[in-house]
């Protein structure tokens, strides 16, 4: 764990839609694992959580006033970065199958370029064909190392219409499997793999400190920021807070 703030120069911007932009840095992160975040910190506005999707990089979603600053931030500015921190995905005694919605889609991409061998199939599941992250990076992956994908757009747009749990594919204990995006997607995949101690689910709450302090990221008596974000589905399918309850900023226990 390091706390201490790197700063970075933004040498890239990819914007991928109107919600979606990744900052690609002058420097690398390479005790990254994935599946972990930094805490980001723009001087002036905030500092949040973000997930890698790179050793050199982070995807941000816009949804609030932190992240709209971010969104104005140009090639040649900076951040800063504290971390990395909390747990990410590991046991690599079988091979993955590997599960992303929304903008979980992002740390997926890092999980899978680092384990490219360990990699069986691919599931991607958004809205439309714009909302995909990376997409033309997951076709080349996949054609380049014989990987299964297969993408559900809910509108059609591209790939299959429906939604990522629209598969008809019977999932094995041979295999594990990671899963990344919206809390409600994580359970129905998780629930239809059912295989809970294989599968690895990421947890997104409201964190502060990062370092296991303050309690604004408890989750049913477990800290997000160090205990995961990333969990074993058998930890957490029972927990009350498990698509229920998430603290707000000023510690507030409120519904989902």
């Amino acid at each position: 764990m390091d706390n201490k703030y790197k700063c970075v120069k933004i040498t890239k911007i990819i914007t991928h839609n109107e919600s979606n932009k990744t900052f690609i840095f002058d420097r690398s992160f390479d005790n990254v694992i994935p599946g972990q975040f930094a805490m980001v910190w723009l001087p002036g506005v905030d500092e949040k959580p973000i997930s890698f999707s790179a050793p050199d990089e982070i995807t941000i979603k816009k949804i609030g006033p932190f992240t709209e600053k971010t969104f104005n931030l140009k090639e040649g500015d900076k951040l800063w970065l504290r971390g990395p921190y909390g747990k990410g995905y590991n046991n690599f005694e079988k091979p993955y199958y590997v599960f992303g919605g929304g903008c979980g889609i992002a740390p997926l991409k890092f999980f899978i370029n680092k384990n490219i061998e360990k990699i069986k199939s691919i599931y991607l599941g958004c809205r439309s064909k714009t909302d995909v992250l990376f997409l033309k990076d997951f076709i080349q992956l996949a054609e380049q190392n014989d990987i299964e994908l297969n993408i559900f757009t809910e509108d059609g747009s591209f790939g299959k219409k429906g939604m990522i749990i629209d598969t008809d594919e019977e999932f094995s204990d041979k295999y594990n499997y990671a899963v990344c995006g919206p809390e409600r997607m994580i359970k129905a995949v998780a629930d239809k793999i059912n295989i809970p101690a294989q599968t690895y689910v990421s947890i997104e709450r409201y964190m502060k400190c990062a370092i296991g302090l303050c309690g604004n990221c408890s989750f049913s008596g477990y800290r997000v920021c160090v205990d995961g974000p990333v969990f074993s589905y058998d930890i957490v399918k029972d927990l009350p807070h498990f698509c229920s309850k998430r603290r707000t900023r000023t510690g507030e226990l409120v519904n989902i």
